[in-house]
């Protein structure tokens, strides 16, 4: 047995996709990547300075939110995940 402390937060990634009711989000290390309605904006939080989601920096880093934005479109595809259309 290892002396060493268990470190859970060495364990756990801040990373993944999910979808809710047309409302779509990607996770990817510090960057969380977030749209209401499937036909919505996205918008790019610094989940490591802005841990309440006010300062949406999409304008400023286009090529993290294409990146992200492409994975994201690729997970629902691949998990079968269509987003509802609104009326």
């Amino acid at each position: 047995m290892s002396n060493t402390p268990f470190r859970w937060y060495k364990l756990y990634t801040h990373e993944g996709f999910w979808e809710h009711i047309g409302n779509r989000a990607v996770r990817q290390g510090k960057w969380k990547l977030v749209a209401r309605r499937p036909t919505g904006p996205w918008q790019l939080y610094d989940m490591e300075a802005d841990r309440t989601e006010t300062n949406d920096l999409s304008q400023q880093h286009h090529e993290k939110v294409k990146e992200l934005s492409e994975q994201c479109d690729a997970w629902s595809k691949r998990a079968n995940v269509m987003p509802q259309t609104w009326k």
